[in-house]
């Protein structure tokens, strides 16, 4: 995973935040940015239905033991706490893990790290793109009908390079990707004609 080239390691003092897959019971990736987990969580809803989790605040969190490495081995002790009849987690729906539990995965039954791979390249995506807010709004059939074209509804973007209808293309991409290289050529192939920033230069090639 370290090896990936979407992939950014970091250590998470402060906020940290988990997209919790019930069904394996583990998270697949952390971030510190509840708006990012947030819209993160949207992109792959059309995949699996995951749950916000505050973990840091959680009696036994230690940035030392847990990070995008090895959180697939975590849980959280409250899972009675998640409203599983909710997709989307808005309001006051992030659960609080009161405590985390060491859960070692067993990959000979299921490809975690092919999942994990998914979820840092979608999130490196939203990032490169600046997506930072609804104009006030979270809900997530707001956030999917923007690049959908099921309504019009402007998200803001820090990137000057991208355009609004290249921004909905790359989610259009995200959302409906199934394989990972697949969607990577074709967003490559969006974003053939544009003067990447360096950071983007220098860690693609590194792959």
């Amino acid at each position: 995973m370290i090896d990936f080239k979407y992939f950014d390691y970091k250590k998470f003092e402060n906020n940290a935040y988990a997209l919790y897959e019930p069904v394996i019971d583990c998270f697949l990736i952390l971030h510190d940015s509840l708006e990012y987990i947030t819209k993160l969580k949207y992109i792959l809803s059309s995949r699996y239905v995951l749950h916000i989790v505050q973990i840091n605040l959680a009696d036994n969190f230690l940035s030392s033991n847990i990070d995008n490495l090895c959180c697939e081995n975590w849980s959280l002790s409250n899972r009675s706490d998640i409203d599983f009849k909710s997709l989307t987690n808005e309001g006051n729906n992030t659960v609080i893990a009161k405590s985390l539990c060491y859960t070692p995965f067993d990959d000979s039954k299921y490809n975690i790290v092919k999942e994990k791979e998914w979820t840092v390249f979608c999130l490196y995506w939203l990032l490169f793109l600046g997506i930072n807010g609804a104009h006030g709004y979270s809900q997530i059939d707001l956030f999917l009908n923007d690049f959908l074209n099921l309504n019009e509804l402007g998200l803001d973007s820090n990137s000057s390079l991208v355009n609004d209808q290249l921004r909905k293309d790359i989610l259009r991409a995200l959302y409906f990707g199934r394989n990972l290289n697949d969607t990577e050529k074709e967003i490559e192939e969006l974003i053939k004609d544009l003067k990447l920033p360096f950071y983007y230069e220098q860690r693609h090639q590194h792959g």
